[in-house]
């Protein structure tokens, strides 16, 4: 079984912080946040290793606002790792597994503070892991662990990872199950090495549709229901069409007004929508986006593509949209200028929300 760990620099063997002389009081430190956390060993003990190869030519085009690692023209060393060379007693885990992250999102990270409830939550955590089967002292049962995680490839969850957790896209390896080894001796030896160039190839853009509603393989092209109202500069007077937005914030955006009612009437909590992504877009005609802009009063902001012929799509998920109201204090909306027009007043959009996105286990978005 083959690991892979990239960087860089060349290396003939990979050494944890602790090896590599990291500052003792930084250490304790995070020895007693990982006993805080139900972990045997500190963050320094650990080095992180992918499944699979990163597809290089790929990865750069997944981060919109750009990465200080992975990024097009970057040249890296990618290093192969056998694991037949890990001491088998090594503990181990894997992390950012859809499982784990469905367990950490039944946290209120956001308005729980206090260190030890903190604490004892990242416990709880890693007793399911356990459970899972996800973490170890036999480094035999990673392989049986990344058949479990492995649903979608490397490049679908950095994909997911651009709408999952934004503020996290800058990690290495953010929203990617991956494995954290702490190898006895705290040194893993390199199998081989090459070096490589990221490249800049554009993989099918990530597009979302979503819906109360299981929808078909292939979606028609139609007129929206509001299509019919007497024609003002609010309504859009475009062909048939099926729309996507680059974001699910954005997608929920464009339908707010739709379904506004839920939040805004019923007060629910919070609702959930299937989400659907695009798998032959790119071979598609569309509606030229600045139509769309001048047709459209917010589409600056929900950046909706408008395809005029059927399109083909897959259920990548569900997300649950939490009532922003839940918490009226700190609402905040989206209210922009029609048209972009700094000359138009300002109109509202949507409330900003808080979502739980739990991607399918079956299906992958495709590319």
């Amino acid at each position: 079984m083959k690991l892979y760990h990239y960087s860089d620099k060349q290396h003939s063997e990979l050494l944890t912080r602790r090896v590599q002389g990291a500052d003792e009081k930084e250490i304790d430190i995070a020895t007693f946040k990982a006993k805080r956390m139900g972990l045997p060993l500190p963050y320094h003990d650990h080095i992180s290793l992918f499944f699979e190869p990163i597809p290089a030519e790929h990865i750069a085009s997944t981060f919109l606002n750009g990465h200080p690692f992975w990024k097009a023209g970057n040249e890296i060393y990618e290093h192969v790792i056998d694991i037949k060379d890990i001491d088998p007693t090594s503990f181990w885990r894997v992390v950012e597994s859809i499982e784990q992250n469905e367990f950490s999102d039944q946290f209120d990270w956001d308005n729980v503070s206090d260190l030890s409830v903190r604490g004892g939550w990242f416990t709880r955590m890693h007793q399911n892991d356990a459970k899972l089967g996800l973490l170890g002292y036999d480094v035999r049962l990673i392989y049986k662990a990344m058949r479990q995680v492995m649903v979608m490839s490397t490049l679908d969850f950095y994909r997911a990872a651009s709408f999952r957790r934004d503020p996290e896209n800058a990690q290495y390896a953010a929203n990617v199950p991956h494995l954290m080894i702490y190898p006895i001796g705290g040194i893993i030896p390199v199998s081989s090495v090459k070096k490589i160039k990221l490249g800049n190839a554009k993989a099918e853009p990530v597009l979302f549709h979503l819906s109360f509603r299981k929808l078909p393989a292939t979606l028609i092209p139609r007129q929206p229901e509001d299509s019919g109202d007497e024609p003002t500069e609010f309504t859009e007077q475009l062909p048939a069409r099926v729309s996507f937005s680059p974001t699910i914030h954005q997608a929920f955006g464009a339908i707010y007004p739709n379904i506004s009612k839920f939040f805004e009437v019923d007060n629910l909590k919070s609702i959930k929508l299937n989400v659907y992504s695009t798998i032959n877009g790119a071979t598609l005609p569309q509606i030229p986006s600045d139509n769309v802009k001048a047709k459209v009063w917010d589409a600056h902001y929900t950046g909706e593509v408008c395809f005029t012929a059927p399109v083909k799509v897959t259920l990548v998920g569900v997300v649950e949209i939490f009532n922003p109201d839940n918490d009226k204090r700190n609402r905040k909306d989206i209210e922009v200028h029609p048209f972009d027009n700094p000359m138009l007043p300002i109109q509202f959009v949507c409330p900003i929300v808080k979502l739980k996105f739990i991607p399918t286990s079956k299906n992958s978005i495709m590319y």
